[in-house]
């Protein structure tokens, strides 16, 4: 379920202070289609998401850093290897206490105050 209001905010936000808005907000409604069913951790590596919406892998990462300022994404390091999650407050598939949970994990959401006019 995605949280529309949420949801709006971080495109508005991207529109204004991304550097790529039309990259940034594709990248950011694609994550969605990489979402499991069970948890919040986008299901694609950089260089699939760059191949998909046919960016480089740094245009995918430049992006990420804009989404992760926003508290949109967070990453999480495994040894070499970053996995994303998006927020579990923008949008998840779980629900009842897997998604209580996984909101109480997440990092503090900074998508707070409304874009400069």
């Amino acid at each position: 379920m995605v949280e529309p209001n949420l949801y709006h905010a971080v495109v508005e936000r991207l529109f204004d202070t991304s550097r790529r808005p039309r990259l940034a907000v594709r990248l950011w409604t694609f994550l969605f289609t990489k979402l499991p069913p069970d948890s919040n951790d986008v299901q694609a590596t950089r260089a699939e998401l760059a191949s998909a919406l046919g960016c480089s892998p740094e245009n995918v990462s430049e992006v990420m850093r804009d989404l992760e300022k926003l508290g949109a994404v967070y990453r999480r390091k495994d040894g070499q290897r970053v996995q994303y999650l998006v927020h579990p407050m923008f949008g998840t598939h779980l629900a009842g206490a897997a998604r209580d949970k996984a909101q109480a994990e997440a990092p503090k959401l900074r998508l707070v105050e409304p874009a400069p006019s």
